[in-house]
């Protein structure tokens, strides 16, 4: 029989993400007859040879076979096993782990050989079944999560004794001994399903998970599936994982189709539950902020825990806001706890919040079974009003928002009452720990805030403030909690209005959110998302191949207006006598009338990219003297009749404009399809006319071509105290847009410091001269780069380091500043 060789490397990019876990019932595990017949030994007493088998005999790591240490690399460590009956294998998986580079990826293994009888009376292990030569130390997994080194289809063998070759890897400290935690080996089936997809509860703008696993021949393929026939097509791994769910996916049942070579198998379907995040009120009719007060009690963990806590409390202990009731009380055991309000209240809902401690910890401080009483009147003798019971019958519990730990968020009839129970009955005991925790129970009236007004999403650019604004309406005071992407909540965001300062690129796709309440409830207002444009620095330029210092000439022009501004100076002049280095076109010409002009360079050029800065007078002058469409054409030869190539074209929706850099009035920086000619032409459509001050105003036109940047103003040297900041500055010329990465002392590249302006703050004193560093920037043609430029502190023995700009374009030009020590 032929052998399968593995060489155990890198994976294929390519490589679909598969999810191996080990099994209990495959054909090899000690639960199905498999003994050891032979082996090389193990690292006895601490580990036993069984356990690569299913079993949980090892004294040290239950689950995991360590091989005898002391032996030379190379050694040839080795299990030989049979099975209760002949059985037909077609595929295994392998799971093993080393104990990582730290510690010389001791405990793996160089080769791994899988044998096997052709018959019983075979004298040896004649069958070459499987070889895997081990490339990567340590190891690199086909599941990584769950440890499978190797999951590998073989030619189908039908035998009874296996023999299973482990080369030794390393040896060295002593523990070189390789470390098996299970070999699995399946046969020719259909994949079979371990775990089951199980139903899933989230809250809108959070993830949903649903998982599968299954034992079978391997590699297996995944297929999710929604509401049973609408194919999830990149949906092709064990895990589905939803994005972002909202309510409209509530109810959506998620399925999955296991296939492998022998066929396929469909999984059941889970559900998916979306609900509002429910969230712990501070002003419900049951907070002691509103009045509340404890009659009444069961009694709590003291001195840990205060049951008032359960009412917006924040005297407990150990878990301040949580009350846990006492323990040591049996399962069953009911606790209590009772109080009034301030005044009669009309309840029409109310959410209850609570946790246990897990699974790992037996689902202690649950309780199974919760009830809600009332009294009909002041002057009942009892709690003649049951308003609500639950019975739990999820252990850990299953939550309407598992983010804010809310178990129950209900309806009920309408009620006016003054005093109030709450029963908790144990769900079980054993350590201790039994009393129940809860978090928070929370009464609300008929009415919660009426959201009018719902945040809007916001555009800024780096550095500037953003803000989001709630409007709404409710019963006495509201209050406000903004959250970050659903579940964050902001420390002191409780006002109607939420302002960001300093707003970075990092929190650009940030979804912000608020939850209005009062007395009556809570109501959470749509998401509205964070944009950053991350600033560009532009200015114009007095050497582009337009500029009138290169030899252009305007050829012909709508009218300006004269003789207060002059055409050139839209191409680097300084002729205008009222705004000098500005261009107004003629007034009192209607919206939608076509200002122009033309020029001609002194020879042709290539140009690639271009610039155009405008300004208009602004909202309180009606936006006056902008333009609402912007073309660019050239003619395709100095003989051209007309200008018959468009080069780009602009639509304005935005007035006043929207610029690209605001600081320097850029409103437009874009590369084009490269065209060389020597005849441009340039249209603005004016926007709006009225009071006779309306022909757009352009400050400057500039255009590039595939040039390397060229920088115009360097980084300067600063001085500056410990505590306090500095800044430097690059600007450039060139083939537009740029980008910027500084460096520090030349070669240390600064995270995230890519705009034309660094700003380094809290500087302290430095022991040590620093050179001169660069900062590297780059745009679409080639690469430019600063001059060192230093900082100095102020203090006796202070010494600085060196920042400079390198700015890059897509050419192959460089360069680079020369360099200078620090102070």
């Amino acid at each position: 029989m032929g052998a399968v060789l593995g060489v155990l490397g890198l994976l294929p990019v390519s490589s679909p993400a598969q999810t191996y876990t080990t099994s209990a019932n495959d054909l090899w595990d000690v639960s199905q007859g498999t003994v050891v017949t032979a082996t090389s030994g193990a690292n006895a007493p601490y580990s036993d040879i069984r356990d690569m088998f299913g079993g949980q005999f090892s004294e040290d790591e239950p689950g995991d076979t360590i091989f005898a240490d002391g032996q030379p690399p190379g050694f040839v460590h080795f299990v030989e096993w049979q099975t209760a009956a002949p059985v037909t294998v077609s595929s295994f998986v392998l799971f093993a782990s080393g104990d990582g580079p730290a510690d010389s990826n001791q405990r793996e293994f160089s080769q791994f050989v899988l044998k096997a009888k052709s018959s019983p009376a075979a004298t040896n292990f004649d069958l070459m079944l499987y070889t895997l030569v081990v490339t990567n130390h340590p190891y690199t997994f086909v599941d990584p999560v769950h440890l499978a080194l190797v999951a590998a289809n073989i030619t189908p063998v039908t035998a009874q004794s296996f023999r299973a070759e482990f080369t030794q890897y390393t040896a060295g400290r002593g523990y070189d001994g390789p470390r098996v935690i299970e070999l699995d080996g399946f046969g020719p089936n259909p994949p079979v399903i371990v775990t089951q997809p199980a139903n899933t509860v989230t809250i809108t703008g959070m993830n949903a998970t649903f998982s599968v696993t299954a034992n079978g021949s391997v590699p297996f393929g995944y297929q999710w599936f929604e509401n049973g026939s609408n194919l999830l097509t990149a949906e092709t791994n064990a895990t589905l994982i939803l994005t972002n769910a909202q309510l409209a996916q509530s109810g959506n049942t998620y399925s999955v189709t296991i296939s492998n070579a022998y066929g396929t198998t469909n999984s059941i379907a889970a559900t998916l539950a979306v609900n509002q995040p429910v969230i712990p009120s501070s002003i419900d009719l049951w907070d002691i902020s509103q009045g509340s007060m404890v009659t009444g009690t069961s009694g709590a963990h003291t001195p840990f825990s205060d049951i008032r806590d359960m009412f917006g409390g924040q005297f407990s202990e150990d878990e301040p806001g949580d009350t846990v009731f006492a323990d040591g009380q049996p399962p069953g055991f009911v606790h209590y706890v009772e109080w009034q309000t301030a005044v009669p209240v009309n309840l029409t809902s109310f959410n209850l919040f609570a946790a246990g401690d897990g699974p790992a910890d037996n689902n202690e401080r649950e309780f199974s079974q919760f009830v809600l009483k009332a009294k009909s009147s002041p002057s009942a003798t009892n709690f003649d009003l049951t308003l609500y019971t639950l019975v739990v019958t999820n252990h850990p519990y299953t939550f309407v928002d598992p983010v804010h730990s809310a178990l129950v968020s209900a309806n009920i009839t309408p009620v006016t009452a003054q005093n109030f129970r709450a029963e908790f009955t144990q769900y079980t005991a054993g350590r201790g720990y039994d009393g129940p925790r809860i978090i928070e129970l929370d009464g609300f009236g008929p009415n919660p805030p009426l959201i009018v007004t719902q945040p809007t999403n916001q555009t800024v650019a780096a550095g500037a403030n953003a803000t989001f604004t709630v409007g709404a309406t409710g019963i006495g005071a509201l209050s406000y909690q903004w959250f970050l992407n659903g579940t964050n909540a902001l420390a002191s965001a409780t006002n109607a209005t939420l302002t960001l300062n300093n707003v970075q690129p990092g929190q650009s796709g940030n979804n912000y959110s608020v939850l209005v309440s009062d007395n009556s409830g809570s109501t959470n207002s749509a998401g509205a998302l964070l944009t950053v444009n991350v600033p560009v620095n532009l200015l114009p330029s007095s050497n582009d191949l337009w500029d009138i210092s290169q030899g252009s000439v305007v050829t012909g022009n709508s009218p300006v207006n004269s003789p207060f501004s002059d055409i050139r100076d839209m191409f680097g002049g300084q002729f205008s006598a009222v705004e000098p280095g500005n261009t107004v076109f003629a007034n009192n010409q209607p919206p939608g009338f076509v200002h122009y002009v033309e020029w001609q360079t002194a020879v042709p050029v290539t140009v690639n990219s271009f610039n155009l800065f405008a300004a208009g007078d602004g909202p309180a002058d009606n936006n006056e003297r902008e333009f609402s469409q912007f073309v660019l054409k050239a003619k395709s030869s100095p003989s051209a009749t007309n200008f018959d190539l468009t080069l780009y074209t602009l639509v304005v929706t935005n007035h006043p404009y929207t610029f690209v850099d605001p600081v320097h009035s850029a409103l437009v920086s874009a590369n084009i399809t490269p065209v060389t000619a020597q005849n441009f032409r340039a249209e603005f459509t004016q926007y709006t006319a009225g009071r006779g001050y309306d022909g757009p105003r352009i400050i400057e036109l500039d255009g590039f071509g595939p040039n390397p940047p060229a920088i115009a103003s360097q980084p300067a040297s600063q001085r500056t105290i410990p505590g306090m900041g500095a800044s430097f500055s690059v600007t450039a010329a060139g083939s537009a847009p740029f980008s910027y990465q500084w460096f520090v002392n030349g070669s240390n590249q600064l995270a995230m410091q890519t705009n034309a302006t660094l700003v380094l703050t809290n500087l302290q004193l430095k022991l040590e001269a620093w050179k001169s560093g660069a900062a590297l920037g780059e745009n679409d043609v080639g690469l430019g780069e600063g001059k060192g430029a230093a900082t100095g502190g102020d203090q006796d023995g202070a010494l600085g380091e060196g920042h400079a700009g390198k700015i890059r374009n897509a050419g192959d030009g460089s360069l680079m500043s020369e360099r200078r020590p620090g102070w």
